[in-house]
């Protein structure tokens, strides 16, 4: 079993890819045998809060959350390429969504993409 803190940011989808999320994240959770770990939340800094598909996850599963606010978008995939140890990509075409998806590609570090 795995002792290490791993840092994964959950990106796009809704509050309906709920089931399929879970399905992954527990399927992540039994390969890495990594049982404890942070889930990346956040958005632009001078936009109102909002729920994420990762925040509610990690509320009804227990894990702890860590925010990450950025003032453009750019600096927000930034900051999450930077801080993500993996990535959970719910894309259903979001031209950002693909952007990151390249950046995070290109430092070497791993993900899913799950496709709608």
């Amino acid at each position: 079993m795995g002792t290490d803190v791993m840092k994964v940011a959950i990106v796009g989808g809704s509050l309906d890819d709920y089931d399929v999320l879970d399905k992954k994240m527990n399927e992540l959770i039994e390969e890495s045998q990594i049982y404890l770990f942070y889930v990346l939340c956040g958005g632009l800094a001078n936009q109102p809060h909002q729920s994420s598909l990762g925040e509610v996850w990690a509320e009804k599963n227990g894990a702890p959350i860590k925010y990450i606010y950025a003032d453009s978008a750019q600096d927000l995939e930034n900051r999450l390429t930077a801080a993500a140890a993996y990535i959970v990509f719910l894309l259903r075409d979001e031209q950002w969504i693909k952007n990151l998806m390249m950046k995070y590609k290109a430092t070497g570090k791993h993900g899913t993409v799950i496709k709608f």
